[in-house]
């Protein structure tokens, strides 16, 4: 059993959010889970580490990064008063390289 052990996984579902071997990858998504989106496991979307939603952005002052909720409803440390240091995940890890 892989479960959510990235050492040994080969592919990362979203729908699922869980990494799989591939053993265990091939026996789940059959039928119904054939249609999921599966990508290789090092290519896993970032995460908002408060919400555990799909990240948007990232804060350049708090370091952290931030999904939807996060940015909407101001939650978090970003919320207050960093909006200038809030930037496309794609620009920031550009500018961190």
């Amino acid at each position: 059993d892989c479960g959510d052990d990235p050492r040994v996984a080969a592919v990362f579902c979203t729908n699922c959010e869980s990494f799989y071997c591939v053993e265990c990858d091939a026996a789940t998504h059959v039928r119904a889970r054939k249609g999921h989106n599966r990508v290789p496991a090092d290519k896993r979307p970032a995460v908002c580490p408060i919400h555990n939603e799909p990240a948007k952005a990232y804060c350049t002052v708090d370091k952290r990064l931030a999904c939807a909720t996060c940015l909407s409803v101001g939650v978090g440390p970003c919320a207050v008063g960093h909006s200038s240091a809030i930037k496309p995940i794609p620009e920031a890890a550009t500018t961190a390289r």
